[in-house]
């Protein structure tokens, strides 16, 4: 792992000089062709195990969608983008593994793993944060920056899926099939220019390209395969983050760039981050000897609630950020589209169990009327509201998931739910009147409105999922309900939304980007699962942390002003939901904090009373 991380880090300078002096296709052609014939020869000598039929579609999915969206988006991305900026999405490709892997395999990482992972995403963070360049004129810079994404996306999908096939066939077997079908359609590409490139090509390129070929394909695919097979998927993807280091010092050997200290504070966090995510498992056996307590079921609720909502958190800072310069329809077929296109593709990979006609019409309806309605609601609202007010008013939410399920799953409604509302209402009328101050004349009221309205339609989806997420599996559900949603959201394209996307800039790229996978996909995901694993009282009090994210979101990341409407509004809206969620609290504490014995014996206590009663 260690050898291929090297020769995958010295990479990215070739890849981008090949690109840049013969074209990202003929680049890719050439060295595909030479690649090819490499495997094809390697496969007459090697023999195995007949592949079996039904281990084909994979073979050919992994191959289509992952060794050649791969090389697509990496070849042209880098054409576009520098390494520095490069550098910076490819660090995420170890989250997207351990997250596919996740996903598909339902192996969630252990907490000493994800902590590595998340230091190692720091570090890299901080290796490039000053070599972001967000100048004018970066449409191309953008779109080079999404080829190189989707290209670690594809890369993920490889590795994960690829896994079981290299154990029962063979490292090389697999490795040059895969790499054998995602040559065959390149072929449509070749054409008289191709040829005239390989005719004109210099001694440096043809040195770049025996590189490209021998060493980073040839010999570093099966490196790569042989360590993927053996190491847990955690460790693999922590690797990865070693490729941008060594990008760093390549780039200063053979680029004569220059290492600072910002350089190597990031490297020695990256390293620190893979050794953490590499032992994880005796850094998890340590602690579970230490606390007894302390599992991994018990632990992720908890950790995909946090994350939840601290996602969630930040989605009025990138929308408020976004809408300045985009239609609000504009963004919400951007962000929900793909969003669902990846939830389809999700399900076609991991399956579900059929549903009950009635279970549809449930799903459909929490889908449009739930979330749709809440997503429309928030996207044209926040046109003139805050990202912190906005925040706040989300704070509703758990307040009518409580009054929903008073009318839609006939709970009880008791006065102090009603006592709560009353005040949350009394903290958005102060809101409201401060909106109409000349302090706070950016806000609008209609704005402040439709967030409010679109608390409703949060609160509606969760009563109505809830029970579909526990029958049918809170993941499964979760991508069901993004994909109706998705494909709903083609009624929103309008004219001049191809010049919108054209003028998109880096930044907006990258807010956009984080609606999509993180704050839309992710998000719903991680929240569907915790709902239905801890109690409802314990999941109502995470939704505090949204307000208080998205208020220092908009303070620190859009200049927002803190104002008294806000703070004294905010106040009340929060000590009104706090109020109507309390006696839910204290019934639901108790008997979380009795001890398992002490529960045990009351239970049996109880029991036996009970029996003696009817015997007599």
């Amino acid at each position: 792992m260690l050898l291929t991380m090297l020769i995958w880090g010295i990479g990215p300078v070739f890849i981008r000089s090949l690109s840049l002096d013969l074209g990202p296709t003929n680049a890719l052609l050439i060295r595909y062709a030479l690649v090819g014939i490499g495997f094809a020869v390697g496969l007459c000598v090697v023999t195995g195990k007949r592949i079996e039929r039904n281990d084909w579609p994979r073979i050919v999915f992994i191959s289509l969608v992952g060794v050649l969206g791969y090389n697509l988006g990496s070849v042209f991305g880098f054409e576009l983008v520098p390494a520095s900026i490069g550098g910076i999405i490819i660090g995420t490709q170890p989250l997207l593994i351990v997250l596919m892997a996740a996903i598909i395999f339902r192996t969630p990482p252990s907490p000493a793993a994800m902590i590595g992972l998340l230091i190692a995403f720091a570090g890299t963070i901080v290796l490039f944060w000053n070599d972001l360049s967000f100048a004018k004129g970066n449409g191309k810079l953008a779109l080079g920056a999404l080829y190189v994404f989707l290209s670690g996306f594809a890369w993920a999908i490889y590795v994960v899926l690829a896994k079981p096939l290299i154990l029962k066939y063979g490292t090389y077997r697999i490795s040059a099939i895969t790499i054998l079908i995602a040559s065959v359609p390149l072929l449509a590409f070749v054409s008289a220019d191709t040829f005239e490139t390989i005719r004109t090509m210099s001694l440096r390129s043809w040195a770049e390209m025996l590189y490209m070929v021998v060493i980073a394909s040839l010999i570093a695919t099966v490196t790569w395969n042989y360590a993927a097979a053996r190491l847990s998927s955690v460790a693999t993807g922590a690797f990865l983050y070693l490729v941008p280091v060594i990008a760093v010092l390549a780039g200063a050997v053979i680029l004569n760039e220059t290492v600072t200290l910002s350089m190597a504070a990031a490297g020695a966090l990256i390293l620190l981050g893979v050794a953490v995510a590499q032992y994880s498992d005796r850094i998890t056996d340590e602690l579970r000897s230490r606390f007894p307590n302390l599992s991994t079921s018990s632990f992720l609720p908890y950790a995909a609630l946090l994350l939840a909502v601290v996602m969630w958190g930040l989605v009025p800072v990138a929308l408020r950020y976004l809408v300045k310069d985009m239609r609000p329809e504009t963004i919400l077929f951007l962000r929900l589209f793909p969003a669902g296109l990846f939830a389809v593709l999700i399900l076609l990979a991991v399956g579900m169990k059929p549903m009950a006609r009635q279970d549809w019409q449930r799903l459909v309806l929490a889908a449009l009327l739930g979330n749709c309605g809440y997503q429309i609601l928030a996207h044209f609202g926040i046109e003139t509201v805050p990202a912190s007010w906005t925040g706040i008013i989300f704070s509703l939410e758990p307040l009518f998931v409580a009054l929903f399920a008073v009318a839609l799953a006939r709970e009880q409604l008791t006065a102090q739910l009603v006592t709560g509302m009353a005040i949350a209402l009394a903290g958005v009328g102060i809101l409201s009147l401060g909106s109409a101050s000349s302090v706070v004349s950016n806000v609008g009221l209609m704005g402040l409105m439709l967030v409010f309205l679109s608390t409703m339609g949060w609160g509606i989806y969760t009563v109505l999922i809830r029970p579909l997420a526990i029958r049918y599996g809170s993941f499964e559900i979760s991508c069901l309900t993004l994909a109706v949603s998705g494909l709903f959201m083609a009624l929103f394209i309008r004219p001049g939304i191809d010049s919108e996307i054209a003028e998109l800039s880096m930044p907006q790229w990258g807010a956009m980007g984080f609606l999509v996978i993180f704050g839309t996909l992710f998000a719903v995901i991680l929240w569907n699962y915790g709902i239905t694993r801890i109690e409802s009282s314990a999941a109502g009090m995470f939704l505090y942390v949204q307000p208080a994210v998205a208020g220092l979101g908009g303070v620190l990341l859009l200049s927002e002003t803190v104002t008294w409407p806000l703070i004294a509004g905010g106040a009340i809206v929060l000590a009104g939901v706090a109020i109507s969620q309390w006696k839910q609290v204290q019934l639901e504490a108790p008997r979380a904090q009795v001890p398992e014995r002490l529960r045990t014996a009351v239970e049996r206590l109880v029991a036996s009373s009970k029996e003696s009663q009817r015997i007599k």
